[in-house]
């Protein structure tokens, strides 16, 4: 792991989808251990999430699962659509992205 995995309140909410107030009331709770920011939110290291569905025995989101610099924001990379009838233009769009994307696909 190249940075140390953290999720807000939101982003556990999105992934387990349940609201954001719900994964308040856990942390509150203590079922779940998290710290704040000095901003006042609250973060979970992905160990306390996993150890937190473990014990209740909540599937693990494959978004967890998944290693690398993008399971950090414990949501997929987006995806880009682009729709024309003119191929040499999608052609030349593909190419541009391909050049800025380090990672992931390009589908044609």
């Amino acid at each position: 792991m190249s940075t140390l995995e953290q999720y807000s309140s939101f982003q556990i909410g999105r992934m387990l989808n349940v609201s954001r107030q719900a994964v308040n009331q856990w942390i509150d709770k203590g079922y779940m251990n998290s710290y704040r920011t000095p901003g006042g939110h609250r973060r979970v290291r992905k160990e306390s999430l996993l150890d937190f569905l473990h014990e209740r025995k909540i599937p693990v989101p494959p978004v967890l699962l998944e290693s690398g610099d993008d399971s950090d924001l414990g949501m997929r990379a987006p995806i880009i659509y682009l729709v024309d009838d003119d191929t040499s233009f999608l052609l030349r769009m593909e190419h541009a992205f391909s050049q800025q994307i380090s990672h992931g696909e390009i589908v044609s």
